[in-house]
């Protein structure tokens, strides 16, 4: 992907960046000091940097919290970007660029053209329609299979015997009594 904007605000770009990695599909991290951008998706076989467990998790911090229905809607997205025109032909409209829309749905049984549209303007800084597309098909798929989110807090006694290092965004296994 590539973005095609201009900074144009004071905003300091460490917040920007945290604010704009999502559109290009990376995740924003921090670790020892160092910023990092990893994609959201690999083609790879995901390895797990840990497992964790009621022996390694501190008593009475292991919370599991459902994501409310409602938050989790299936929608049509329309995305908007834009159309960079690099023709000097007096006969084509001109080099200024122009805004389109798609929309994107999930196939049935997820997906319908009567859901509700919700919009994403891209158009500041996307410049490929593959882009848009791939954008709004990884949001509506994450809020169909992500229903639930986990929190914990470990000690670094907990993390003994894990020598992979886990940081931000690691996947992770959890095993717990139910």
């Amino acid at each position: 992907f590539f973005d095609g904007g201009v900074i144009i605000n004071q905003e300091p770009p460490r917040q920007w960046i945290a604010d704009h990695a999502g559109f290009m599909l990376l995740d924003f991290r921090e670790v020892n000091g160092q910023f990092d951008l990893v994609p959201f998706i690999t083609f790879e076989p995901v390895s797990h940097a840990a497992l964790f467990t009621a022996g390694n998790i501190a008593e009475g911090t292991f919370k599991f919290e459902t994501i409310p229905l409602e938050d989790r809607q299936a929608s049509q997205i329309s995305v908007k970007w834009r159309q960079e025109r690099s023709s000097i032909n007096p006969a084509n409209p001109g080099m200024f660029p122009q805004i389109k829309e798609v929309l994107v749905r999930e196939v049935s049984p997820y997906g319908d053209e009567t859901l509700p549209i919700e919009p994403i303007d891209m158009s500041a800084f996307c410049t490929n329609e593959n882009h848009a597309i791939d954008v709004a098909k990884f949001t509506l798929r994450m809020r169909r299979l992500r229903d639930h989110a986990i929190s914990f807090e470990t000690t670094y006694d907990g993390l003994e015997g894990i020598t992979t290092g886990v940081g931000p965004g690691d996947m992770i296994r959890v095993a717990m009594a139910a």
